[in-house]
């Protein structure tokens, strides 16, 4: 919390920004435990990726 009293003019941060805070530091690591494990196969074919990636259920049942 030092840093955020540097960093903003009132020295607390709000429930959104607390929020993306959280979130932010912890992809580093999720991104981290994803490679770790081997488990970007699974990612990469859930249904979260078929919006990011622009691939249907079809184009992944061929991969």
């Amino acid at each position: 919390m030092d840093t955020a009293k540097q960093s903003t003019t009132s020295g607390s941060l709000n429930e959104v920004s607390m929020v993306l805070l959280n979130n932010s530091l912890s992809l580093p690591f999720g991104i981290l435990l994803i490679l770790l494990f081997i488990e970007w196969d699974y990612v990469y074919r859930s249904s979260i990726c078929w919006g990011i990636f622009g691939k249907g259920r079809d184009e992944l049942a061929a991969v």
